[in-house]
């Protein structure tokens, strides 16, 4: 089956089919409730995979790490869906499990961060970790988190050009 852009798409139901695109559009106009929409299409239809790709990039368009759980939930249900996705339909799921390996990083090395001066090393291998949560809120994006950390780091590090180059790129995301 393919969507009104003629593009192939798993749905198994032309109703599924017609409740994605009607969805699509409330999400892109900002008009109407596309998760109730996409949430009904995948009730009916539990194998349209396309359905749960735009079901994840709504978390993804949040822009908030809260959204992980619900977002590693749509993607345990792809992986079991994976022999029903098209190739273009499995290039989303790698890029939504790429977006949520930021998140999983920046959670785990938050409680750290200020702990590294205690390990051993130079402060060239301690400052790593903070490279680390810059460059994954960064890529997340998580702009308030990556300002916030950008902003720490330049007020510790005032002579490095590399620092304001990074708050630079956290003032940018969109």
């Amino acid at each position: 089956m393919d969507d009104v852009r003629g593009t192939p798409v798993s749905a198994a139901k032309p109703s599924s089919l017609e409740d994605y695109e009607t969805a699509l559009n409330a999400f892109n106009c900002y008009r109407g409730h596309p998760v109730e929409i996409i949430d009904k299409a995948l009730n009916d239809d539990p194998g349209f995979v396309m359905g749960r790709i735009f079901r994840a990039h709504i978390h993804v368009s949040l822009w908030e790490r809260s959204v992980l759980p619900g977002l590693n939930a749509i993607l345990a249900t792809l992986y079991g869906l994976s022999g029903a996705a098209n190739e273009r339909e499995r290039a989303h799921v790698v890029a939504l499990k790429r977006w949520a390996a930021y998140g999983k990083a920046i959670n785990l090395l938050i409680p750290v961060r200020y702990r590294a001066n205690l390990f051993r090393g130079s402060h060239a291998q301690r400052d790593i970790i903070h490279r680390m949560l810059i460059e994954g809120a960064l890529r997340a994006p998580d702009k308030a988190l990556a300002i916030a950390l950008t902003n720490e780091r330049a007020s510790l590090k005032l002579h490095y050009s590399f620092s304001f180059g990074l708050s630079k790129r956290a003032a940018a995301i969109q």
